[in-house]
């Protein structure tokens, strides 16, 4: 069957969309890989296993999300092109799932995720106070210490904390010139709310981005859908 017209253009208008479409799931694919590779640098500042699982599992949505997404813009675009309803109707429903799945990875990134200063700044103390009580017992207690020592030039959790718990000796052993200087919590605390706000920021905003694609999407896939069954009756 031949489309004529405004159809015509319509169809591919569909086709030039889901060409887009198929790109913008290279992309959700390329933020959900980052996510997930760039996790280790989070991790190194702050040893919160319930945050950093809700952080993992956001990325993995984001990839699988992604890779659907790819699949869906090439069966738009053989859908427009060869005029098959069948096609353009499974797209259709596909990428409805899609956009629920997204509306509640874009909620659950807002509830689960969303940092509560307070919590963060208790949980990361926390933290790093366990991690100087076991210091001289621990590796990667010692790997975290060290490395914030070197990045922000401080020493422990809060100041004077390493000389009450290990003693002078150790504690200079421990911090070199920066013995005296301030905890490392607050310092911590500091980076790893700027972590979440960029990661926020880039989930919510490529999940409302691509809800407005997919909605655009939806709305051309039924009206060529209903041009090709106008034609053909």
């Amino acid at each position: 069957m031949a489309l004529g017209g405004c159809y015509n253009c319509l169809k591919y208008l569909m086709f030039v969309f889901n060409f887009i479409f198929w790109l913008v799931g290279c992309a959700l694919l390329a933020v959900g890989i980052w996510a997930k590779v760039d996790e280790s640098s989070f991790s190194e500042l702050i040893d919160d296993p319930q945050l950093m699982r809700s952080l993992s599992i956001a990325a993995y949505v984001i990839i699988a999300v992604g890779a659907i997404v790819m699949v869906l813009g090439f069966l738009g675009c053989c859908g427009a092109i060869r005029e098959s309803q069948c096609m353009l109707a499974t797209f259709f429903i596909f990428l409805f799932i899609i956009f629920s799945t997204l509306l509640a990875v874009g909620i659950y990134v807002y509830i689960e995720i969303k940092p509560d200063p307070e919590i963060l700044k208790g949980e990361i103390k926390k933290a790093w106070t366990a991690d100087v009580n076991s210091y001289y017992n621990s590796t990667d207690a010692k790997k975290r210490l060290d490395a914030a020592r070197d990045e922000f030039h401080c020493c422990g959790s809060e100041q004077g904390d390493m000389v009450k718990t290990w003693g002078v000796i150790k504690a200079g052993e421990a911090c070199g010139q920066y013995v005296t200087s301030e905890g490392c919590a607050t310092k911590v605390y500091e980076k790893t709310y700027q972590y979440l706000k960029k990661y926020l920021v880039i989930f919510v905003g490529v999940a409302f981005g691509i809800a407005t694609i997919m909605l655009l999407g939806m709305i051309f896939s039924m009206l060529l859908c209903c041009a090709i069954r106008e034609t053909s009756m």
